[in-house]
């Protein structure tokens, strides 16, 4: 599961590494920076409708079928083996794909420390410390009144050999590699068959990964210190 990520770099960084997607002029104050997004904030999104087009979704499938979406909980993410069989995700899985832009992650691990039971939280990234995109299923929901809330959940898949090396159960976010965002985005239907490929651990010779402090608790912490490394004195992989 994953229930923080971040997008810190700036609007004309995010053009520079997406030059296939169209970010419209109005959207682009909107892109400032964002270190510990939280489940329920607006996130850029890139649909599969056809015009490769950011917007900005709830982070959090809303069905279009809920009566009361104060009821639907826990959509912020779910397992890319299950989706095509689950109400919830079984529609969007088949047409309605979209990318959740991103530059990295947060991992909550816990370790055996003298005997007691500690938890770490690690930022999860690209070696090279550029954007990337989570593979996601978007949906539109309308209430009574006619209001449109158009939300995105996250696919997560294994972990990789990095991720696994913190616990053999842990799970990742499904990283799409550049070359698969064009299926990925086609407006056609797909069968679970031939999204499978995709949906993939991220290969863990591409990513890195650190220790940071507890600041990311609070989605009240949206700043640069969210993302600074965790002190030596308190860090036991520090080298």
């Amino acid at each position: 599961m994953s229930g923080r990520y971040a997008l810190t770099v700036t609007a004309a960084q995010l053009q520079d590494a997406f030059p296939e997607l169209t970010f419209p002029e109005a959207l682009l104050p909107r892109l400032v920076a964002r270190y510990n997004i939280a489940p329920t904030a607006n996130v850029p999104v890139v649909t599969n409708e056809g015009g490769k087009t950011v917007e900005f979704m709830r982070w959090g499938l809303i069905p279009h079928w809920a009566e009361d979406p104060k009821k639907i909980k826990e959509t912020h993410n779910t397992r890319a083996e299950t989706a095509a069989s689950k109400p919830t995700f079984r529609e969007p899985f088949r047409s309605r794909r979209c990318l959740l832009l991103a530059d990295s992650y947060y991992l909550w691990a816990a370790f055996n420390d003298a005997g007691r039971t500690r938890a770490f939280i690690f930022r999860i990234m690209m070696k090279t410390g550029e954007p990337f995109a989570f593979a996601g299923l978007w949906d539109e929901w309308r209430s009574p009144q006619g209001e449109v809330t158009r939300s995105a959940s996250m696919l997560t898949t294994v972990g990789n050999q990095m991720i696994l090396g913190l616990n053999p159960h842990y799970r990742m976010p499904v990283i799409l590699k550049r070359s698969d965002h064009a299926l990925w985005l086609d407006p056609l239907p797909k069968t679970p068959q031939e999204l499978a490929p995709l949906l993939t651990p991220y290969p863990a010779e591409h990513m890195t990964m650190y220790p940071v402090t507890d600041l990311v608790n609070s989605a009240a912490n949206d700043h640069s210190a969210v993302i600074e490394p965790r002190p030596k004195d308190k860090n036991p992989f520090a080298q």
